[in-house]
């Protein structure tokens, strides 16, 4: 949930993250994470809930503007080495 507790993000297990409202039954956007396994994802906010960060399951952290579903920044995290 992010810090004015308007918004909350969940993890699809198929196409990356969903954005949604409080006051919704539906995604109001859609964050694109690649992903090869389905299981259980973090994704938080930061920068004052102007940033989504999402993990994966391929040892890449994306970095989304709330406001839109444009990639900011991709980070590598660990050796990067698939299991």
């Amino acid at each position: 949930m992010c810090s004015n507790e308007k918004f909350f993000l969940v993890d699809n297990l198929c196409t990356g993250f969903d954005l949604y409202n409080l006051a919704r039954t539906s995604p109001i956007r859609r964050y694109p994470v690649p992903t090869s396994r389905h299981f259980v994802k973090a994704g938080v906010f930061a920068e004052n809930s102007s940033l989504a960060v999402c993990g994966s399951d391929h040892g890449k952290v994306y970095i989304f503007k709330v406001g839109s579903s444009e990639t900011t920044q991709v980070l590598q995290h660990g050796n990067g080495m698939q299991s």
